[in-house]
């Protein structure tokens, strides 16, 4: 399951496993006749993960004191 989000003149596209679906996103934007000037890929920190799943962040609950 992917999610997208621009920002400015940068498109973020939020996936589970992105070694795997670097491919596809390539040949996707492409055949869409999109261009890239860069790519990088990050992978999601703890506090990520636990932000998309409960809307709050760990600084938030106290729990990184």
């Amino acid at each position: 399951m992917a999610r997208t989000r621009v920002d400015e003149d940068v498109l973020r596209v939020y996936v589970d496993d992105g070694e795997h679906a670097l491919p596809s996103l390539l040949r996707t934007l492409e055949a869409d006749g999109l261009s890239l000037r860069s790519i990088t890929m990050e992978r999601a920190t703890l506090d990520d993960v636990f932000l998309a799943k409960t809307g709050r962040s760990l600084r938030d609950t106290g729990a990184a004191a």
